[in-house]
């Protein structure tokens, strides 16, 4: 006889919003076929429905429908069935204070992994994400091994694992690493070699995607690393609005925002993760072939990773003994990555869920420091680079602490020796902000609209600055003469304290801006105008 088992009762996450309730239940056929059949809440209060359901499902006669009646009985009584939370989100989920699990497309790790599932509209078969094969150690022996003897493939794993510590670091925002290389040179094979540690390698994501599709990479995505294929398949000025996108949009921990009628009906995930991208040529160079300016944000965010120079491209750091070329060495890895991929996630996530977050976020933090530091001895590190170095910071501590878990065998000296190589190409390779540039950036600043008060009178004036916080300077009468008045360190916080300097500093050179070290009684009837006082910028720069 056909027969019918309860399965579990499926609820959407909280980042599912078009999905409801479902009943799941394994049905299995007199000659032993099973099928799984999905029944609504709603359905359970007639009964004829719910077998209707069954029988659509599975092709059963009416007459042994009456098998089941227990069952739906069963099924109205929620209390009984295994509740499993459904989500579009990857990424960690907390159980009381301790790590709970990590849920990734293909299947969930962590001690109540059984409490969580990934929707997608992709089959569980075939999903990419969290699919494993072959061992640890073969993993180690025929793609990590390897992969230590190029600096940049060392940083690609380690953005691999660094995107699990993106929620027990104290980064404002994530970034993204962008090999750059020529077609033969071997980038996409490093990345495809990086994408193993999660899953199976698969074609990356298409930069000439949607925001939309991007933003819900991004979900799928959430704590970890994020691949993105090459950019050369663009025009100039695609290449730079796709590179601002994603070290602005999907490096701030989120895409853009939608209506309230659209996020109704679509998920407007909040995710972190650590982007890998491919191109022929650097953030600087598509910044100029696009005619516009690298921003300091976007310096801070996009790191180039180069090859070295010599024959062997990528592969920087080749041991003693190694026969093969740089090609050659490419060519073995491409093919061991598709053989052996997804225990390094399985094993790091296992050794993580097992330790207090606290413990987790200490050990970080520690060794973020460290690297810091290190790079402080070697150079002058400017704003932007000591954010640079905190970031590169962490794809050091993921690798040490991978180290440590005996994921990895690399020693701690070779991974040091790796990510300060990249972290020194990539400032080589970082340009500066022109001065014009800066001066363009704060007048844009100040244009939109909101950011400098205009009233006629001084009651006026002081009503829209307690409404307006963050407004960045005023018009105003001084004696009988109309100037601007800026708020430094406000201006400071919004355009960054490098870019809002050398502003600065190029306008007072010219003539149009004065640092006044007093405190003017004009400047003191205005509030909030913050300490020291506002600067007193020329009307006409803005004309």
């Amino acid at each position: 006889m056909a027969r019918l088992t309860l399965s579990r009762r499926l609820t959407p996450d909280r980042d599912i919003r078009d999905l409801s309730v479902l009943f799941e239940v394994k049905t299995i056929s007199t000659t032993g076929c099973e099928k799984l059949v999905y029944i609504k809440p709603s359905e359970l209060l007639t009964p004829k429905q719910a077998m209707s359901r069954i029988a659509d499902g599975t092709g059963w006669p009416l007459g042994d429908q009456e098998y089941a009646k227990g069952l739906i009985a069963k099924l109205s009584n929620q209390a009984a069935v295994r509740e499993v939370k459904r989500t579009g989100l990857s990424g960690w989920r907390s159980s009381d204070r301790a790590m709970g699990c990590f849920v990734m497309p293909r299947r969930t790790f962590g001690r109540n992994r059984r409490e969580y599932e990934f929707h997608s509209g992709v089959e569980k078969g075939r999903e990419k994400l969290g699919a494993s094969k072959g061992s640890l150690g073969e993993w180690q022996k025929h793609v990590a091994h390897p992969l230590g003897q190029s600096s940049a493939g060392m940083a690609m794993v380690g953005a691999a694992f660094a995107s699990t510590l993106l929620p027990f670091s104290n980064l404002p925002e994530s970034f993204m690493l962008l090999l750059i290389g020529t077609t033969t040179s071997g980038k996409s094979t490093l990345q495809s070699a990086a994408m193993s540690v999660q899953g199976a390698p698969s074609e990356p994501i298409s930069p000439d995607s949607t925001e939309r599709a991007i933003h819900e990479e991004g979900g799928r995505h959430n704590n970890l690393m994020m691949p993105v294929g090459d950019l050369s398949e663009l025009l100039p000025r695609q290449k730079k609005a796709v590179l601002h996108h994603l070290t602005y949009g999907v490096s701030s921990n989120g895409g853009r925002k939608t209506s309230q009628q659209v996020a109704t009906a679509l998920a407007n995930y909040e995710f972190k993760v650590i982007v890998t991208c491919t191109s022929e040529k650097s953030a600087k160079v598509i910044a100029k072939e696009a005619n516009m300016p690298q921003l300091g944000g976007e310096r801070a965010r996009c790191f180039d990773l180069v090859p070295a120079a010599g024959g062997m491209g990528f592969f920087d750091m080749v041991r003693k003994g190694e026969q093969r070329g740089g090609a050659a060495i490419a060519d073995d890895l491409k093919e061991s990555a598709a053989l052996y991929y997804g225990t390094a996630i399985e094993a790091w996530i296992a050794a993580l869920a097992k330790e207090e977050p606290a413990v987790i976020q200490a050990r970080v933090e520690s060794l973020t420091r460290s690297f810091v530091k290190l790079m402080e001895k070697s150079q002058a590190l400017t704003p932007v680079k000591r954010r640079a170095a905190a970031k590169f910071g962490l794809l050091y501590a993921a690798l040490v602490m991978a180290k440590e878990r005996d994921v990895l065998r690399w020693k701690e000296g070779r991974i040091r020796r790796a990510v300060t190589a990249c972290f020194e190409g990539a400032m080589r390779e970082t340009t500066e902000m022109s001065s014009a540039a800066a001066v363009m950036a704060l007048k844009d600043a100040l244009l939109v609209e909101g950011a400098l008060l205009a009233a006629p009178n001084e009651k006026a004036v002081r009503a829209q600055a307690r409404t307006n916080r963050p407004w960045l300077g005023v018009r105003v009468m001084k004696g009988k003469q109309m100037v601007v008045g800026l708020r430094p360190k406000v201006i400071r916080q919004s355009l960054g304290a490098e870019l809002a300097e050398l502003a600065f500093s190029s306008l007072e050179s010219d003539g149009l801006l004065t640092r006044g070290k007093g405190s003017e009684r004009w400047q003191k009837r205005i509030p909030a105008s913050g300490k020291p006082r506002m600067y007193v910028l020329s009307p006409e720069f803005l004309d």
